[in-house]
């Protein structure tokens, strides 16, 4: 969001059941620092590239934070760093999900990815410039914020660099007197006083709106010159038309327009004319720019890290540089590898959020000799694709619960081959699980490249190592008596395993839903929760069920059979010394009052599935509701909550 505006914002809540409590068993002291961690995952995502997702505690302060981490090897060529843009336009903003799915559907095989720089939430244009493959799309938002706001990049040689940059751009009129005038930026809406050189990159519509200049103003359409327009190399076209007084413009496909007003307006009137050729050429003053995008402020410079007085005196907003919020950053270590992380903020008993001199130190404690903030707030976010899937999924918890649309990000892609050849496997989850329960397993694979490979259909040895139950060829457990131990697959000489725990008593049992209103003939099946410190698997088969009120029957399954037309009774679930029921009202008014459609031709009756799955964020739920009914055919729909 707008550097000016952030620290105006205030972050929501999100209330989430605490994870730790008391002491902190498996935490490890970070060497050099106050913070005790404690490793949740940290796998390859692809060659080169690794996630890590840890959960700390800073006994300075008690404050607990959950990280993201994602750590990119520039040393291996099959990274590739890539700066996205929302829809490859300047002013324009896109959820980082939406970002990286464009991005795939180029080609690229994306991994990771994180939010990067502070942005107008009015219209999408970045605060810093943005550099792509060599080319410019923009340069800062102001020309005097070059000295405050440092970009990352990444040169040709492959080398990442945090640094400040300054833009030098000319248009020459190739004429007996070479007259020459700086060009003041790329794609930007700053017009007064200014020439700017605007192509295709700027909007969706193609179109400049010049209404509040065009008194003092110039639109001059120069063809012959379109983007990409490459760092360092000039170019030459035509003027078509000097657009004199011009309220608005459409940026040719073949070309690109000169915005101009005041004292550059009368330059450009002065010494252009139709026909004209002139020439361009733009330029930074570090040479051998690849790839940069704006960041905000260093927090660690030449290895050491910036106190709050220096990363103020660089010109960040002191109440920003102390808030304790959600935090993205990226990092650069010594040996070419590119760290980004983030901290999220308000999610109660996980994460309080870090100031900047807190993340600093994390990141140099991580090995980053350079270092500096991105966006964060609600912005921040970071996705990646987990060991073994095909998708790019939000791994952390925005604030408010929603992906907010961003101007820019950093992706991280692999351009490894794939070998066809299993390199790793990963058996999923974990899992707490009632006696009597059946739980299948899946399986994850990449090859020796880290590349997905589909094991849908793997003929994997599958064994009990401790642990009661039986489990089948497909990877299905049937839980036995309480015991503890693991299920472990075997393919091509590969092994993996989970862990298991059975259990035969609960703390709490429940059947999802509210009191149900049903007629005669309906089937329902109902669906259990439960839990004993912690979500507990439980299939309906293991629960002895009952129906009251002689409303029909329900058999072991937890499938109930309406078969009175009136009447009211409860179905009731007894598993692990505990016992849950919910209310049925039976009418045939019911079938109608709701605007519920059954089956009208003799077909059999309809079997609900209701199968929810919810993630609450803040005062909103979303929630998923998987639903089997066969006769309207629907299988699944989400919905929102406030």
């Amino acid at each position: 969001m707008n550097k000016r505006q952030i620290f105006n914002k205030l972050i929501a809540a999100s209330l989430l059941t605490c994870f730790f409590a008391g002491a902190f068993p498996g935490y490890a002291k970070a060497a050099g620092s106050n913070l005790n961690q404690k490793v949740l995952y940290n796998k390859y995502i692809a060659k080169g590239i690794n996630y890590t997702e840890k959960q700390v505690v800073d006994h300075d302060n008690g404050k607990k934070n959950r990280l993201n981490i994602v750590t990119a090897d520039l040393n291996d060529n099959d990274v590739k760093v890539i700066f996205s843009k929302a829809k490859d336009k300047e002013k324009k903003a896109a959820t980082l999900t939406d970002q990286i799915q464009r991005e795939i559907f180029k080609g690229n095989n994306v991994v990771a990815g994180i939010n990067a720089d502070f942005f107008n939430m009015g219209t999408g244009f970045s605060t810093g410039p943005q550099i792509s493959n060599g080319a410019i799309i923009s340069c800062h938002e102001h020309r005097s914020e070059e000295n405050i706001y440092p970009v990352f990049g990444i040169d040709k040689n492959n080398k990442p660099f945090i640094d400040n940059i300054h833009f030098n751009g000319k248009l020459t009129v190739l004429n007996q007197s070479d007259d020459t005038i700086d060009i003041d930026n790329v794609n930007r809406e700053g017009y007064e006083n200014s020439l700017i050189l605007n192509t295709t990159q700027l909007n969706e519509l193609n179109k400049i709106d010049f209404s509040n200049y065009a008194e003092n103003g110039a639109l001059t359409v120069v063809k012959g010159i379109k983007p990409p327009i490459m760092l360092g190399e000039e170019y030459e076209g035509v003027v078509e038309s000097v657009g004199e007084g011009r309220s608005s413009v459409k940026i040719p496909e073949d070309g690109i327009v000169l915005a101009s007003h005041g004292e550059k307006a009368e330059w450009v009137k002065a010494h252009l004319k139709q026909g004209d050729k002139i020439k361009i050429k733009l330029d930074y003053d570090k040479k051998d720019i690849k790839d940069a995008i704006g960041v905000y402020t260093c927090l660690v410079k030449d290895g050491r890290v910036l106190s709050n007085d220096e990363m103020v005196q660089n010109g960040a907003n002191k109440s920003m540089v102390l808030a304790r919020k959600s935090r993205a950053a990226i990092g650069i270590t010594k040996d070419n590898k590119v760290i980004a992380i983030t901290a999220d903020a308000g999610n109660q008993g996980i994460s309080d959020g870090v100031t900047f001199a807190e993340m600093a130190q994390m990141l140099k404690d991580m090995g980053a000799v350079y270092a500096a903030a991105l966006d964060g707030g609600g912005s921040t976010q970071m996705n990646v694709k987990p060991c073994g899937e095909m998708d790019v999924k939000v791994v952390n918890s925005p604030s408010y619960g929603n992906q907010r649309a961003l101007s820019n990000g950093i992706l991280f892609a692999s351009n490894a081959k794939r070998t066809n050849k299993l390199g790793s496997l990963e058996v999923c989850d974990d899992i707490t699980i009632f006696k009597g329960s059946s739980y299948k397993f899946n399986l994850k694979g990449m090859d020796t490249n880290y590349n997905f490979v589909d094991l849908k259909d793997a003929p994997a040895k599958w064994e009990l190592e401790g642990v009661s139950g039986t489990v089948d060829s497909k990877g299905q457990f049937t839980a036995g008596n309480a015991s503890s131990g693991k299920v472990t697959a075997t393919l091509d000489g590969i092994k993996a395993s989970a862990n298991v725990n059975v259990i035969d008593s609960l703390s709490s049992l429940g059947i999802q839903g509210s009191s149900l209103n049903l007629k005669k003939g309906d089937k329902y099946e109902f669906a259990l929760n439960a839990s004993n410190d912690s979500n507990v698997i439980i299939s309906n088969s293991a629960a002895k069920w009952y129906v009251t009120g002689n409303i029909g029957t329900i058999d072991k399954n937890g499938c109930l059979t309406v078969n009175c037309e009136e009447g009211n009774g409860e179905v009731i679930a007894r598993a692990g010394g505990k016992e849950a029921k919910i209310t049925v009202n039976v009418s045939e008014k019911n079938g109608e009052e709701s605007g519920n459609k059954y089956n009208e031709d003799n077909e059999a009756p309809s079997i609900y599935r209701f199968s929810p799955d919810y993630t609450i964020y803040g005062d909103e739920a979303l929630i998923s509701v998987k639903i089997k009914d066969n006769y309207s055919g629907i299988d699944a729909n989400s919905i929102k909550v406030k």
